[in-house]
């Protein structure tokens, strides 16, 4: 048995075998930093009652504990991808880990471009957009970046 709700989330249910199939957790926090930042990440969806252990994989370390649905990260100074790392550990729930790659690099100031780009959705309603798509200065690849991006309604 297949269920959805309002959101997207699903969980499937095997009625013979009472086994269900994994749904995810969502991860909410900063994909890109700079050197020794501080950042929050939290689970977006957390489940009532789960418990949840993060790991990270790479340059950063915990400031308090690694359990719990946020979490603060001190990111290191070794410029690159680290891995963040969360799963919940209680066996009432189905939700498999889930992970994020944070780009920490040096921050070279700020950078504002305002300008239209068309793009198009995939199959599954999904578009990626990068700087260099952006960006007419070469792209420093130390240096992380965000991007914002609005309909024709500024939303």
């Amino acid at each position: 048995m297949r269920f959805v709700n309002s959101i997207g989330d699903v969980k499937v249910l095997d009625m013979f075998s009472d086994l269900c199939s994994y749904d995810r957790i969502s991860i909410e926090g900063a994909t890109g930093t700079c050197f020794n930042s501080t950042e929050e990440y939290s689970v977006i969806n957390p489940e009532s009652g789960a418990e949840y252990e993060w790991e990270i994989i790479g340059d950063g370390t915990f400031v308090g504990e690694n359990t719990g649905n946020t979490v603060l990260i001190q990111w290191g100074s070794t410029p690159g991808v680290s891995t963040l790392i969360v799963s919940q550990d209680n066996t009432d729930y189905c939700m498999s880990p889930e992970s994020v790659s944070v780009f920490v690099g040096h921050s070279s100031g700020s950078l504002t471009v305002d300008d239209e780009i068309f793009a198009f959705t995939g199959e599954n309603c999904e578009v990626e957009v990068t700087p260099e798509m952006l960006i007419s200065t070469p792209v420093d690849p130390n240096t992380p970046y965000k991007i914002t991006l609005y309909d024709s309604r500024r939303k």
